[in-house]
């Protein structure tokens, strides 16, 4: 149990434990949604680019700052379509306009004007790229921080940059910098283990832990329809999975992909009877989350067919 200033926490270890099996267990066993070819946008590598080499690592860096409020499939599609037009070491190079120039045949599908979608693309890449060649010298692969405290040092550098800047790269919170860490130790541009390394707490895995009864929030002055900020619940879910992966030796790679692939195939089809014969997690509920996921609503279950009762012989062992 942990406070949060006007929060108390409670987090079950064993209760992650066993989901975070279960959704492992789903990957490696390509049961439904993992029996489609290449499911996990982010682990495309761009027809250009050789796995794990510099062009890739920068390709990663930037395709980070796409993935955020679209599908990842769009975002991902958009981030490929990008380096078919300009190589990416020449982005700090670019005015602001240039960049809209750019930017805009890649984010067709997505939005016409990246500066008028939720998050401003053409802002996030012109300061990132600039931090990017200034500190690091236009090679991302650098943030990597040695040491005995390498995975948390490093997550901090993708956060903030070089120790000692003010400026901080441009959206990269906790999240973001957990995604990118995965796929810089997926692809080996950094030399964690695969266990060692933090997982990106979204909303999908976030829903999925909250319905499972692994983490409760408790408000000391809650709202009256009982709704709880997403943030607080993020970093205690990211200390809980770590201590799990740590501990249990499982690929917080695999973890992070198939919770995430789970919540965006499973879970977004908001039905009882497809949670209960297409999942293994078996999830209680599926709460609320507001449309601008920022509140979650803890003690509700949005799925259709909810009511239905589903015999014993339907769930999967």
């Amino acid at each position: 149990m942990a406070s949060e200033g006007r929060y108390t926490i409670t987090t079950n270890y064993d209760g992650a434990g066993n989901i975070a099996q279960r959704a492992v267990d789903m990957l490696r066993r390509r049961i439904h949604p993992f029996d489609s070819p290449c499911p996990f946008p982010d682990a495309i590598v761009p027809e250009e680019f050789s796995p794990g080499s510099l062009e890739h690592a920068r390709f990663l860096f930037y395709a980070c700052n796409f993935d955020s409020g679209i599908k990842a499939e769009a975002a991902y599609a958009a981030a490929r379509q990008m380096v078919k037009t300009t190589d990416l070491a020449d982005l700090h190079r670019l005015s602001k306009p240039d960049l809209i120039k750019l930017l805009l045949p890649s984010l067709k599908g997505i939005s016409r004007d990246p500066g008028a979608a939720r998050v401003d693309l053409t802002e996030v890449i012109y300061t990132n790229s600039r931090k990017l060649y200034a500190e690091f010298g236009n090679d991302p692969r650098g943030i990597y921080v040695p040491g005995e405290n390498h995975v948390w040092d490093t997550l901090k550098g993708i956060m903030n940059g070089k120790k000692g800047t003010a400026e901080k790269f441009s959206q990269y919170g906790h999240g973001k910098a957990a995604l990118l860490l995965k796929n810089f130790t997926r692809f080996g541009i950094w030399p964690f283990e695969h266990h060692e390394i933090p997982i990106k707490v979204d909303r999908h895995l976030l829903r999925i832990s909250v319905g499972s009864n692994v983490i409760q929030v408790i408000d000391s002055r809650p709202p009256a329809d009982g709704r709880i900020r997403i943030d607080v619940a993020e970093r205690p879910l990211m200390r809980l999975y770590h201590r799990i992966t740590s501990q249990e030796g499982i690929s917080a790679v695999d973890l992070n992909d198939a919770f995430w692939l789970i919540g965006s195939r499973v879970c977004t089809e908001n039905d009882y009877v497809t949670c209960c014969t297409s999942c293994r997690i078996h999830c209680e509920t599926r709460p609320k989350f507001n449309e601008r996921l920022t509140w979650y609503y803890p003690n509700t279950d949005m799925r259709k067919n909810r009511n239905h009762q589903i015999l014993p012989m339907f769930w999967m062992p």
